[in-house]
């Protein structure tokens, strides 16, 4: 949100993680999407709107987030 790339490097490495990260310069994204925190998990539909929110930490593999996911498949 806003940070260099270099910024965004420093930390993803710090914390070894190796996930893709989106560079978001101008917070045209996050604006978009009204992201005003991290970690947010978010599924975009095909038509580019969210069909699913959650602030902070979220276990995907839980069987909460398994049915949620059968569900939005679905439609």
């Amino acid at each position: 949100m806003e940070e260099t790339p270099e910024q965004v490097t420093t930390f993803i490495r710090s914390k070894n993680y190796s996930s893709t990260v989106l560079l978001d310069l101008k917070g045209k994204v996050s604006s978009a999407y009204s992201v005003f925190g991290i970690p947010l998990a978010l599924l975009i539909d095909r038509k580019g709107a969210v069909a699913f929110r959650s602030p902070g930490y979220l276990d995907w593999s839980s069987r909460k987030m398994q049915a949620t996911l059968d569900l939005l498949i679905k439609e």
